[in-house]
């Protein structure tokens, strides 16, 4: 096989990240209503977006909030980052307490640091419960997939010194459809569904469409530069004295996750 990647003189060896706190505006996975017949989609905040984004449908989901919305997205994963909470729901807006190490009975918040196709800084999304697992699962998660038959497939013909990293391929994430277009709810065996979002293209990556999902040189040294500044945030471990002060949006994806 050719080289069809220009990353001559690219050099990517993983460190070992010491983790901060929040640091970079946060997107959501929205699931869709069984009973209306929608289908999920990403969402965010003016609070994280304060100046909007290019080509996200401005949405008023919440009467305190202007949200915006995007149907699918092609991301980059640089790093992740998790951590046990348990969760308080008798009062209004449910209260997180953060742990330093899961427990059974405890639940997992996991960020992924990311590229995002069209936005220019790096963005966090943030999963949790079946949608958590469903993405990143050791075993048969969309980002193992992603990277057993995206990533993995350049090795042979990488020209780059050291590792080809995990944001040198674009993973396209769309809502998940029937042949026919509508969407495919999972039931959470907790009483309600969800829509898990899959990966949009064939996962028998030819060649053509390998070349197709590469992030470009100009994004590969971006992707590097941000992994380098993010070495201390993905060790930081959230206390509850330091927890967050703007509330997370309610999750549709709040079920147990294990």
């Amino acid at each position: 096989m050719s080289n069809d990647f220009n990353v001559d003189g690219f050099s990517f060896t993983p460190d070992t990240p010491e983790r901060q706190g929040e640091a970079y505006p946060r997107i959501w996975w929205y699931n869709g209503s069984k009973q209306a017949g929608t289908n999920g989609h990403f969402y965010t905040t003016e609070r994280e977006f304060p100046e909007g984004l290019p080509g996200w449908t401005q949405v008023d989901r919440y009467e305190d909030e202007v949200g915006f919305k995007a149907d699918a997205l092609r991301i980059a994963v640089i790093r992740r980052r998790a951590q046990a909470y348990s969760e308080d729901r008798t009062s209004g807006m449910p209260v997180k307490t953060w742990h330093p190490h899961y427990k059974p009975g405890l639940r997992i918040y996991t960020e992924l640091l990311c590229m995002v196709e069209g936005v220019a800084d790096p963005v966090v999304w943030v999963v949790k419960g079946m949608l958590g697992k469903h993405i990143t699962a050791k075993n048969g998660g969309l980002l193992a997939m992603h990277y057993e038959n995206t990533v993995k497939q350049a090795i042979p013909t990488w020209k780059g010194e050291g590792t080809v990293p995990t944001w040198a391929f674009w993973c396209p994430i769309a809502p998940p459809k029937t042949d026919k277009g509508k969407p495919v709810y999972t039931d959470t065996g907790y009483g309600s569904h969800v829509t898990l979002p899959v990966r949009d293209y064939d996962p028998h990556v030819t060649r053509e469409v390998l070349v197709s999902l590469f992030v470009g040189r100009d994004l590969l040294e971006a992707g590097l530069r941000i992994y380098q500044d993010s070495a201390e945030w993905a060790k930081t471990l959230r206390g509850n004295d330091d927890a967050p002060t703007v509330a997370t949006p309610p999750a549709d994806d709040s079920v147990e996750p294990f």
